[in-house]
């Protein structure tokens, strides 16, 4: 880069950042920031220590990029973004971070062409926000259509056509109602996490449990192997191969589409909820395999007498999903959803229904990672309602699971200013919060807090309690996790280096959280236990995800 041109985008990000501090409107009685605080980093502290600090090193990187990529027009919009970062401890919502995003999806061309193809309902929530309007009010929290979705209209279309216009050789596989099973062939597979690949001979959508039934023995004849998928969030390679063949129990496009739709109950498909046994303060609850955790979260929130007593905060998984990899929640008191199941139907590898009931056989064929052959259906005991206390917030790192004494602090954990009296003062909070009836703690690398989501449950739940999260407060955080999905294959962006953009990362996802500093300052909040187990939404849009989980053993005291 030459020098006048570098002496220029100094001058600009300089210039940029003294207005952005200037213009920061603090919180009532705090200390306005200056514009002299760029000339005095010890002046101000926010999350991630030294405001200017931060934005000296944001700086840097903008000059790197530049260095090596010349399209400043492609800059100025994530430019704009990174410098939301010194608004940090200063004023700055959730609201404030998705008005940026949103700004970068309306204004950049690489944005803007998944943005026109959002549902309509999303853009004109999108445009209230940008013209600091109202949006709009929804009786749905996320969008239930996605007609207006490119990806979706692809997808269906192919599948349609080759389903359509069958070859010779190609199968006819009945469901029950003597229509064919819809398929595609050689349709390239990628799981949410995007490290299993392959290009199944066959896909197939199944809708009835005949249908399931007449595939499995098709596949037998045809010496196909059959494995089942719904949203793909295994990261093991439990999927099927190149050449053999994948059914689904979802619509293809409803399981493959981002941003992913939130859509109600179709009958048509796998998918039903049915009290099958009331047992008083539990239920036995038939579940068909395809029906996914938001369906059964608003059927929850609508009947208001049943509750899951743990599941995984994601709403775009099936229960045949969850169940199969022996998915789990949170709380020491809580098991695995595996261990909630009274009964398991299942389609074999001949073909045949067979339904288990037995306690003994179920410890094995509950959680069988999908080689029991594929399941139609599920019972699970589950709990009369309650609610959740919930009075998340945002701790130093270190106050938020504390270091035992004496043990070695890795340089990445700032102690600055933490006193023993203080770890002492949060080992008793951090081992109250573990007897809780959820427990969570959340880090995301490089950020200097943690995120602690730790409630007990209220046995009479208020019936007027109002939808957690609200509405609007769902539409942010699903409009949020698509802009991070596009912000991640963003050029630009791919041009930071990885520590960088692990922190920014961070950084925008802990805004996505409500907190505050600690759990005692903060307001509670009410919540329908099965709205509370799904406090975050949008995540399915923020793909592909990796995923790293340890098991650490938790030894016993001598009282057991």
């Amino acid at each position: 880069m030459n020098t006048e041109l570098r002496n220029r985008l100094e001058q600009e990000l300089e210039g940029n950042l003294k207005s952005l501090v200037a213009n920061i409107a603090p919180p009532t009685g705090a200390k306005p920031l200056t514009a002299g605080a760029i000339a005095h980093p010890a002046a101000t502290h926010s999350l991630f220590g030294s405001i200017v600090d931060a934005a000296a090193v944001i700086k840097d990187h903008i000059i790197d990029w530049v260095t090596k990529h010349e399209d400043l027009a492609a800059l100025v919009p994530l430019k704009d973004i990174l410098f939301l970062s010194q608004r940090d401890d200063h004023g700055l919502t959730r609201k404030d971070i998705v008005v940026a995003l949103l700004k970068l999806l309306t204004t950049d061309g690489y944005f803007l062409k998944h943005w026109v193809n959002l549902p309509k309902e999303i853009q004109e929530f999108g445009e209230a926000l940008l013209h600091g309007q109202d949006p709009p009010e929804s009786s749905h929290p996320v969008p239930a259509t996605i007609e207006f979705h490119e990806a979706k209209r692809v997808v269906a279309h192919r599948f349609t056509m080759q389903s359509k216009n069958p070859q010779d050789d190609d199968p006819v596989i009945a469901e029950d109602d003597n229509t064919s099973m819809t398929f595609t062939k050689n349709l390239p597979f990628s799981n949410w996490g995007g490290n299993v690949k392959n290009t199944p001979r066959y896909t197939f959508v199944a809708r009835t449990v005949i249908g399931v039934q007449n595939l499995v023995k098709w596949a037998k004849e045809k010496n196909y192997k059959v494995r089942c998928a719904g949203y793909t969030h295994t990261w093991s390679d439990s999927y099927s191969e190149t050449g053999q063949v994948l059914v689904t129990l979802l619509p293809l496009h409803e399981a493959s589409t981002y941003p992913s739709p939130e859509l109600p109950i179709n009958s048509k498909y796998l998918q039903s909820i049915e009290v099958v046994k009331d047992l008083g303060n539990q239920a036995h609850v038939r579940i068909g395999a395809g029906t996914t955790n938001n369906q059964f979260r608003e059927w929850a929130f609508n009947q208001k007498q049943w509750t899951l007593p743990m599941n995984v905060i994601m709403v775009e998984i099936t229960f045949g999903g969850s169940n199969a990899p022996i998915c789990h929640g949170a709380g020491i008191k809580n098991s695995t959803l595996s261990d909630l199941v009274v009964a398991l139907e299942y389609v074999d590898s001949n073909g045949v229904c067979q339904t288990l009931t037995d306690p003994a056989e179920l410890k094995a064929a509950s959680g069988c990672f999908g080689l029991l052959g594929i399941v139609t259906a599920i019972t699970l005991r589950v709990d009369k309602m309650s609610a959740a206390v919930l009075q998340p917030s945002k701790p130093r790192i270190a106050l938020a699971v504390p270091p035992p004494p004496d043990y070695p602090i890795p340089a990445g954990v700032d102690m600055n200013g933490i006193t023993q009296d203080d770890l002492k003062n949060a080992q008793l909070e951090f081992e109250a919060n573990c007897k809780k009836d959820y427990s969570e703690w959340f880090w995301f690398p490089y950020n200097r807090r943690g995120w602690v989501n730790c409630w007990d449950q209220s046995p009479d739940p208020p019936m007027s309690v109002q939808a957690f999260p609200s509405n609007f407060e769902a539409n942010l955080e699903w409009i949020g996790g698509y802009i991070l999905r596009l912000l991640v294959d963003f050029s630009v962006f791919k041009l930071l280096p990885g520590k960088t953009q692990g922190w920014l990362l961070g950084w925008l996802a802990m805004f996505q959280l409500e907190g505050s500093d600690s759990a005692s300052s903060a307001s509670p909040t009410v919540a329908l236990k099965s709205d509370a187990l799904h406090f975050q939404r949008g995540i399915q849009n923020f793909a592909p995800v990796s995923d790293m989980e340890w098991e650490i053993p938790i030894p016993e005291k001598a009282d057991g």
